[in-house]
């Protein structure tokens, strides 16, 4: 059938042909284009708070309920839990055979719905990150002013901007101090007048209280009533009356600070540059051109740049301009490979028959990718390696049609019946061979998990490719080859490779035991390169960016480690080679990079991004920073991580230790520690176990505080104001409520000497 169809019908086949491999090359400039595929979101991180609780009551009455209701949904494979006082952190990974990831994750939230059931009422709510693998494609730093509240807004007026380009999804704020409207109130001032905090905080809240006023009756009108609970600026809380013990009214301003400011203690800080800054990050859509997202971020910033003057945006990642260069790379690449198949076809096989086979391999290639864009695919660096990877395979069907035809021709045989009698006999094997080449990927077709996740395109790709160049040789082969191909005056014996080849095949046949034993030689040797040769299942990239982390031990204030990271910038900026340092101090970087860890918020942890001039400066700036860390932040655990390739891994090589005891413990990972350490090729030994943060415990005698008429939540709230402060209701002046907080000035630089002398009213 297909044979009567190619000498029938051959116009129809041929532009079916050339249409598909056409649109094929226009697919390449107008498909989504990504740098890298993007993984499954199999891992969750879900943060469960518990303001004031140590760590073992955070593990008692928190984490064992979220434990045991997670290990009822089947998807989990693995949680992982860090406890710290007032919080816990728990590392959610579905297993790898999860595919319908959305409802899994619908059933983990149903599981911490159930454990909040059995927590301690009045906790703040948990939060469930499943978005771990979405990545900021664009990373933009606002400077230029020392006020970070004002960078805080200019960011988030900035947001807005974004929000409004094509194809950007969602917009992330790192370094936002948030604000607060702090009531700051001094002992020394309160008081001789008779008033404390507490009293303060509750007269506040009763002013400040959001309650709607119901509705009235008018005629035959319902008119709904606005009392103005609340205060509506920083200026009317200053002026809000109190009354003090003396009878007296005064304004709030007159016993107390009031002003707007970033939320104290500061949870993160950024800086670019050493200078002071917020960073925006834009989350694109899925199935867009990177490329065209890019242009459109950018004419956005500069309409924000020529409306702000005053302000500096700087771009810290750029991740379209790595999806052209690399696609642009790859492409060359796969250009060069058509064309060194082409010069190895006309070389071996002649100008005629070369010619014919070589102009089949950028059909197929190109209809093959028709049919991958048509079936959803992204063009990506995997997507693209996976064409240069099927041009060896392609030709085979080709070559082998194309001299069927030739030696028919060469037999004497009729052109039309020459393409009609080669079409009948390869059809069924050449199905039968590529059949057995397509199950040969099918397993990595299938592989389960992240890995399987990064590298599926490579299998979709060449088995299409393996498919298209089957129809093709069965097609388009014959029907060039019965214009194109003719007889041919072969000298006696064949040509100068088929009587080397006869040559060999006697001499294999004569002496088939030497023949043999030089094949297993061959292998043997080959198999011995395999001990010296590096082995790497995912290569570094070859970016010129790295991240550096800087952990300093748990229970260190944010100011510590940002005087440690701040002497790390120092020395790095030094360094030749280096273009730019963006910091992050009390939480990981953005996810510029797909797959980066994400880190939990923590005082005891900055992240800095290097960006360097060229790639080849990168192993240079890796192993000064290691260095310095060795050298000059012994407390500190340095880590310099190149960005590489697959799915995303906390290190190459991890050791587990699991036990009751957690003391033994400690013990143990230490000596673990010590004895990798000796050994010259491990690098950057470290643990996620520590002694933990201070904790200062605070017994109360319940007999004394009842005979003195005090309770137990009014030490807590004395404690509480002194320290972060008492919140006193919700400021809604602006786009976003604000906390108003009663708070003493410095609050957390009291000492324990003054915490004692609190007094109680």
């Amino acid at each position: 059938m297909i044979a009567d169809l190619l000498v029938d019908r051959p116009r129809l086949v041929l532009g079916v042909a050339l249409l598909a491999s056409v649109a094929g090359a226009v697919s390449w400039f107008t498909m989504p284009r990504e740098e890298d595929p993007r993984l499954v979101g199999r891992f969750g991180l879900l943060v469960a708070p518990y303001p004031g609780a140590d760590p073992a009551e955070v593990e008692r009455l928190v984490v064992e309920p979220l434990e045991e209701e997670l290990a009822e949904v089947d998807e989990v494979k693995e949680v992982r839990t860090t406890i710290r006082a007032s919080v816990a952190v728990l590392s959610i990974e579905l297993g790898r055979d999860v595919d319908d990831v959305d409802s899994a994750w619908d059933r983990v939230e149903d599981a911490v719905a159930r454990a909040r059931a059995e927590m301690p009422e009045g906790l703040p709510p948990t939060s469930l990150d499943h978005d771990l693998v979405e990545t900021e494609a664009v990373v933009l730093a606002v400077r230029g002013s020392n006020d970070v509240l004002a960078l805080a807004d200019a960011a988030r007026a900035l947001e807005r901007r974004l929000l409004r380009v094509e194809g950007v999804a969602e917009v992330a704020i790192t370094g936002d101090p948030g604000e607060q409207i702090a009531i700051e109130l001094d002992e020394a001032t309160s008081h001789p007048l008779g008033i404390t905090a507490e009293q303060l905080a509750d007269r506040l809240r009763a002013r400040n209280a959001s309650l709607p006023g119901g509705a009235i009756r008018v005629a035959d009108r319902r008119v709904e009533l606005s009392p103005r609970s609340e205060l509506e600026s920083v200026e009317a809380i200053g002026d809000t009356p109190i009354v003090l013990p003396s009878g007296a009214a005064v304004p709030l301003r007159a016993i107390a600070r009031v002003q707007r400011m970033p939320v104290e203690p500061r949870a993160v800080r950024a800086r670019v540059n050493g200078t002071d800054t917020v960073l925006v990050g834009v989350i694109a859509a899925e199935g867009l051109d990177a490329v065209e997202l890019g242009e459109r971020v950018r004419e956005a910033v500069d309409g924000f740049r020529a409306a702000h003057p005053e302000l500096t945006i700087d771009e810290v990642a750029y991740q379209p301009e790595q999806v052209r260069s690399r696609l642009s790379e790859l492409g060359i690449s796969l250009l060069i490979g058509i064309g060194i198949v082409a010069l190895v076809l006309l070389v071996t096989m002649g100008p005629r028959l070369g010619l014919l086979v070589a102009s089949v391999v950028p059909l197929v290639t190109f209809a093959s990718l028709a049919l991958y864009a048509t079936g959803g695919g992204v063009l990506h660096q995997m997507a693209v390696a996976a064409l240069v990877l099927a041009l060896g395979l392609l030709v085979d069907n080709a070559i082998v049609m194309a001299e069927a035809i030739q030696r028919r021709l060469d037999e004497g045989v009729e052109r039309r019946e020459a393409v009609r009698a080669s079409v009948k006999e390869l059809a069924g094997p050449l199905a039968s061979a590529t059949g057995t080449t397509l199950a040969a990927f099918v397993p990595m077709l299938l592989a389960p998990g992240p890995t399987g996740d990064f590298t599926r395109a490579i299998p979709i790709v060449v088995m299409t490719t393996l498919a298209v160049s089957y129809a093709y040789a069965v097609a388009v082969t014959p029907l060039l080859g019965g214009r194109v191909l003719k007889p041919s005056a072969r000298p006696e014996g064949g040509g100068l490779l088929e009587r080397v080849a006869a040559r060999i095949a006697r001499l294999s046949v004569r002496h088939p035991g030497l023949t043999l034993a030089g094949v297993a030689a061959v292998v043997l040797a080959s198999a011995s390169f395999a001990t010296v040769v590096r082995k790497d299942f995912f290569p570094a990239t070859d970016r010129a960016q790295l991240v550096v982390s800087v952990e300093l031990p748990e229970g260190a204030t944010l100011e510590a480690t940002d005087e440690a990271a701040r002497r790390l910038e120092r020395a790095l900026a030094e360094r030749p080679g280096v273009q730019q340092l963006a910091t992050v101090v009390g939480r990981g970087v953005p996810s510029f990079y797909y797959n980066l860890p994400r880190s939990p918020s923590a005082p005891h942890l900055a992240q800095v991004i290097v960006t360097t001039r060229d790639a080849e400066s990168v192993g240079a700036i890796e192993r000064f920073a290691r260095a310095f860390g060795h050298r000059e932040l012994p407390d500190a655990q340095v880590t310099p991580r190149r960005l590489e390739q697959g799915p995303p891994t906390p290190a190459p090589i991890e050791v587990r230790l699991e036990g009751d005891d957690l003391a033994d413990l400690h013990l143990a990972a230490e000596a673990v520690q010590r004895v990798l350490r000796e050994d010259p090729r491990a690098v950057d030994v470290r643990a996620n176990h520590g002694p933990g943060a201070p904790l200062l415990d605070y017994a109360i005698d319940d007999a004394v505080a009842e005979r003195r008429g005090v309770a137990r939540v009014q030490i807590a709230s004395a404690m509480l104001a002194r320290t972060e402060g008492l919140r006193v209701g919700t400021h809604r002046g602006g786009d976003d409520p604000v906390p108003i907080v009663v708070r003493a000035p410095a609050a957390s630089d009291h000492t324990p000497a003054q915490l004692d002398a609190i007094g109680l009213a």
